[in-house]
């Protein structure tokens, strides 16, 4: 049996802190809180040493075919193939280092791997590689065994099953879509009770294929469309037709925040119509304060002012506190 092997890379700060971050914004955190490291790395090299090893295959490919009058040998253009990947990512000091341990699976898959230099080098590089990625891309790669099994009950057709928030789910999977701004990646399809759900990839746990079959009929296919083209992070199984009016300064934070911004339909003077999720129209206003006023629906005026009724009164008693 092998020891477990410890590897310890030197990175630039900027993907140092890029890759803690991905750790972060993907859950693998430790019971305590702290980001783990360690689990994250084995997943990245468990799920991506094959396709980081194809990546380089084909750029080794190529130099050997720009190079093939000056009979650079392979083990040369293996290496210039490495360099490439450090000067397109790193044009800093390496000043920040990450350890960790490969699991057992991860050292025999790496001791049986054929390496012509360092250990630490060649995680570096699929480090970096794997930074390339756009974000959503990233969390499918950390998310691979989930993604593979969600793909295989799409193309079957297959109920799934699995746990969310101590919450036992049953649902049949549609499509694996990401959010407009390409952030992160999630499962729509519909629920039991015939409701449209979508969850992040990273938050399903315990997934299970079951036996049982399903069909959707063409009704159920575009509204789950609907759902992905307008925001797949924010289902809905009816359109929320509203009109909000924008003052200047609302126009302005209208115009410059992009996350998570419904698409307007049309726009009269300083009102904005929409039609879309009424959790989307609500996460993306909260944040406008005083700058708006909802002139329909009245189910989306009372959340607000339900909300913004609520923060007031805090503040009131935060301040009644503070000068007694």
């Amino acid at each position: 049996m092998n020891d477990l092997l410890k590897i310890k890379v030197n990175l630039d700060k900027n993907s140092y802190s890029k890759l803690c971050e991905d750790i972060k914004l993907f859950n693998i955190i430790k019971n305590n809180g702290e980001i783990n490291k360690n689990k994250f790395l084995n997943l990245l090299y468990k799920n991506y040493y094959e396709m980081f090893q194809d990546k380089i295959d084909l750029q080794t490919k190529k130099i050997k075919e720009i190079l093939k009058e000056e009979n650079i040998n392979d083990e040369l253009c293996l290496k210039i193939s490495h360099e490439l990947i450090n000067s397109n990512i790193s044009n800093t000091y390496q000043t920040s280092s990450i350890t960790f341990t490969l699991d057992s699976s991860n050292t025999t898959i790496f001791m049986n791997m054929k390496i012509n230099y360092s250990d630490s080098a060649y995680f570096r590089n699929l480090i970096y590689y794997y930074l390339l990625n756009p974000q959503y891309k990233r969390e499918e790669i950390i998310y691979k065994d989930i993604v593979d099994n969600l793909n295989l009950a799409i193309r079957d057709n297959k109920i799934i099953s699995f746990k969310n928030n101590e919450n036992i789910i049953n649902l049949r999977p549609y499509k694996i879509a990401t959010t407009k701004e390409e952030l992160y990646s999630y499962l729509i399809g519909i629920l039991d009770n015939d409701k449209v759900m979508s969850i992040n990839i990273s938050k399903i746990k315990n997934l299970f294929i079951t036996n049982d079959n399903f069909k959707f009929n063409q009704e159920q296919i575009s509204l789950l469309d609907k759902n992905i083209e307008l925001g797949v992070n924010f289902p809905f199984n009816e359109l929320c037709d509203a009109v909000i009016t924008l003052n200047n300064y609302g126009i302005k934070n209208y115009n410059k925040r992009y996350l998570h911004r419904p698409k307007v339909e049309k726009i009269v003077g300083n009102d904005y119509y929409f039609n879309c999720s009424i959790d989307q129209l609500y996460f993306y206003f909260i944040a406008f304060g005083d700058t708006f006023v909802v002139k329909k629906p009245v189910e989306l005026a009372k959340r607000f002012y339900n909300k913004f009724k609520k923060a007031k009164n805090n503040f009131y008693n935060e301040y009644q506190k503070n000068i007694e």
